[in-house]
């Protein structure tokens, strides 16, 4: 994500991110495009989850510039080392837009969680 392009995350992002998170925590260990997911990778654990709409990507400790932790379609949000700890995001999104990633999201989720 290019910092100089960065939003604050506002309080919507917030909670339809929360909703996403809630998801694929009640779907673990989930499997996806990296393998099984045992941990949310909401959580610094190391964990990445990738399927078809959405990728999420756990703090790595081996990047030193990782670009995101959250990926829908192109729009990215990064957060440091923990979920919620000064997040931004790469461009503002509006409430429609953010139904249908929390519906996009969480479908593909309990898509995967139900394999």
């Amino acid at each position: 994500m290019d910092e100089d392009k960065a939003y604050s995350v506002t309080e919507d992002v917030r909670w339809a991110l929360e909703t996403i998170k809630i998801t694929l925590e009640e779907n673990l260990p989930i499997e996806n495009q990296y393998g099984i997911c045992k941990k949310s990778p909401f959580e610094n654990s190391s964990e990445r989850y990738k399927d078809d709409r959405v990728e999420i990507l756990a703090h790595s400790w081996n990047e030193d510039d990782q670009p995101y932790n959250f990926k829908w379609n192109d729009f990215e949000v990064k957060w440091y080392k923990w979920f919620r700890r000064d997040m931004v995001m790469n461009k503002e999104i509006n409430k429609n837009e953010l139904e249908k990633m929390i519906r996009e999201c969480t479908k593909s989720i309990e898509e995967n969680g139900q394999k």
